[in-house]
């Protein structure tokens, strides 16, 4: 197993106060899923969270055949170019590959700094984990799609691009949880005292002038069934209710529809969890879960994902 080191920059300078709030950095979680599944080791480094210096970047990039940095049109920019600069010094080996918002929209202006190797165009659920295969056999990126980059001589080749707008929310995110410290991302919110982001679509089928959103989608959307989210949040707890639940989308929409398929497919895939683990854990006399109860809320996450996403392929 190789190693992929994502970097998230900080939004703001030095100067600056850190946010309240820090939310999940989503992009890369998604991200750290599929490369996960490819074999890869996935360390992704938050700088909202903490400041790395150089010696703590050169043992995050030991064993290291790639580091992505995404960036929004911000001070994200400044920060990830510092950050690149020391990969750079410390392991010019390593290919430096940009994405995100900014690269996405600019992806020529961003392929001329002297600190990126390559730009990923797009969602790269799909484009990072061959990246980093052809990486780690030190090959070079030719053929990956949606990909601009410098060979060897220094001259940009542009790879073929597909419509992002055919790209649906992938499959579970789950394997991408683990590869940050959750906890850091708990936050009281909403009157509640535990609040943590998930992505649920993906997509906007509006186009707003101000929106950065429909250039990149050209006004597609894709994602969970709004008509599901009562069942996501009541599978967790009450099998009766998420039946119930299941049952008032097949009656109203009918049972051949996509959301009947979807709520039936969701019913099957998923588990009572909290009733499950009070019953087996208080069977077996356990009293402390640990890790239980989030491993199987994120295993629940992913059947609901992997669910929406099944009957969209199979049936649409």
């Amino acid at each position: 197993m190789r190693r992929v080191v994502l970097f998230y920059p900080s939004l703001i300078n030095g100067d600056e106060s850190p946010t309240l709030y820090t939310a999940l950095p989503l992009s890369l979680v998604a991200l750290a899923a599929p490369l996960r599944a490819a074999s890869f080791e996935v360390e992704i480094l938050d700088e909202r969270l903490h400041i790395y210096t150089e010696e703590e970047i050169g043992k995050q990039l030991e064993g290291a055949v790639l580091v992505g940095i995404s960036a929004i049109t911000s001070y994200q920019i400044v920060n990830g170019l510092r950050f690149a600069r020391s990969v750079r010094r410390l392991a010019p080996h390593i290919p430096i590959v940009w994405g995100g918002w900014h690269p996405t929209l600019m992806p020529m202006e961003t392929l001329r700094h002297p600190l990126v190797d390559a730009v990923a165009i797009g969602q790269g659920e799909e484009i990072l984990p061959q990246l980093a295969q052809r990486a780690r056999d030190r090959l070079p990126f030719k053929g990956v799609p949606n990909v601009l980059y410098k060979d060897t001589g220094g001259q940009v080749v542009i790879n073929p691009r597909i419509e992002m707008a055919r790209y649906p929310v992938y499959g579970s995110p789950a394997g991408g949880y683990t590869a940050v410290d959750l906890e850091r991302y708990i936050h009281p919110q909403w009157g509640h005292r535990r609040v943590v982001g998930y992505e649920s679509s993906r997509g906007c089928p509006y186009r707003c002038a101000f929106c950065s959103i429909g250039a990149v989608y050209k006004r597609h959307w894709h994602g969970l069934p709004a008509e599901t989210v009562a069942l996501l949040l009541v599978r967790p707890v009450s099998g009766s209710a998420a039946l119930g639940v299941g049952a008032d989308l097949i009656n109203a929409y009918g049972p051949d529809s996509a959301l009947g398929r979807t709520a039936a497919v969701m019913l099957g895939s998923t588990e009572t969890t909290f009733y499950t683990i009070a019953v087996y854990f208080g069977a077996a006399g356990i009293v402390k879960t640990r890790y239980a109860v989030p491993a199987a809320l994120c295993a629940d996450l992913a059947g609901f994902m992997a669910a929406a996403w099944a009957v969209r392929v199979l049936f649409e």
